[in-house]
């Protein structure tokens, strides 16, 4: 389709918010035998709001397999090249909805996908304002392509629900940690990914594509984080001998000693986790519970929680110390359910001295 259309007043004896009857009319491009221009007209009946929609809805029909073929990516960089041309700077959040949403279909987003969508972000550790911004974005893409006739009409999404996070996430057992560390391939870099996120606490974009070995000290084993959200998470970090055993086997496999650590990108990545987790014992937990796991360990360990702070490169102490408390709170609790095993056993004079 090679125009947006127009809708042309009938009555013109009227103003336009008076007026009930409409000329649409379409460009279809050039006739390849004619050479001549072509157009498709027809006439409703309705508000000019009406006469918009109709229009819309029938430059998708007229055109049916743009609308069935069109990825979203696709028309993001329509969309990006027309930004560009026009002087204006791409937004940030562009990359991030291409990386996650652009294999997608146009006519495939409805507000059930984006929900889906931003739940599962959240799962991953996404912060609301982070989801909100892509969410903010996409419903820009959606509205451009309505405006643009590719697409009917733009999807009505449902309000974006906050994370929920009143309960800290569920971290692997011990017995489900030592399961993964049996299994994890040191020469595979997904498994060192998995690694690093399960004994240093990377968030998965820094496994994946932000270390790098210019910061990787294995001799002294040290490494700076450099990190996606805070300050606090660019950081100086030691790292455990299990871990820099890793990395060394690591190193020697790939042959490279700069540049990325890993060398994948964040969604790729996971992207793999939501294939192999169940490879690993873990099908349906979470590429983020590895993080929280290692978090919850150091909790398990007495670790004070100053250096619990630092070592997961919270910004602040709340969610460390929500984390620490719940891990003795679980251990108190145990606690005091032995001691009512011990009383109930006294009542039933099963403990009675001799």
């Amino acid at each position: 389709m090679s125009g947006a259309g127009q809708i042309i007043q009938r009555d013109t004896t009227v103003p336009r918010s008076k007026c009930r009857v409409w000329r649409l009319r379409l460009s279809l491009g050039r006739d390849p035998m004619t050479g001549k221009y072509r157009t498709a007209n027809k006439t409703i009946h309705g508000t000019y709001r009406e006469a918009q929609e109709a229009l819309r809805r029938w430059a998708v029909e007229l055109e049916p397999s743009t609308r069935q073929k069109m990825t979203l990516g696709e028309y993001m960089d329509d969309y990006k090249a027309r930004e560009l041309a026009a002087g204006r700077k791409v937004a940030q959040q562009h990359a991030s909805v291409y990386r996650h949403l652009g294999a997608v279909r146009l006519c495939d987003i409805d507000a059930g996908l984006v929900t889906a969508w931003l739940d599962r972000l959240a799962a991953e550790g996404y912060k609301d304002s982070t989801r909100s911004s892509y969410r903010s974005y996409l419903m820009r893409i959606l509205k451009d392509a309505a405006r643009s006739h590719t697409i009917a009409s733009e999807p009505r999404l449902d309000p974006m629900r906050p994370a929920n996070r009143s309960q800290p996430r569920e971290a692997l057992t011990g017995q489900q940690v030592a399961s993964v560390m049996g299994l994890l391939d040191p020469t595979d870099a997904h498994h060192v990914a998995v690694a690093l996120a399960l004994l240093a606490g990377l968030r998965r974009q820094e496994a994946s594509e932000l270390l790098m070995w210019e910061d990787v000290d294995l001799e002294a084993r040290l490494m700076r984080v450099r990190g996606t959200k805070t300050a606090a998470s660019d950081a100086v970090v030691p790292i455990s001998r299990e871990l820099a055993s890793i990395l060394e086997q690591w190193q020697a496999s790939s042959g490279r000693a700069s540049g990325p650590v890993v060398g994948l990108t964040s969604n790729a990545l996971g992207m793999w986790w939501q294939r192999s987790r169940g490879k690993l014992g873990l099908d349906g937990v979470p590429f983020h519970a590895l993080r929280h796991t290692f978090v919850s360990l150091l909790a398990q360990a007495d670790v004070h929680p100053a250096v619990m702070q630092r070592l997961a490169r919270h910004a602040s102490p709340t969610m460390t110390m929500r984390v620490y408390t719940h891990v003795h709170m679980e251990q108190e609790r145990a606690g005091v359910d032995a001691l009512s095993g011990l009383l109930d056993g006294t009542k039933n004079g099963t403990n009675n001295p001799a």
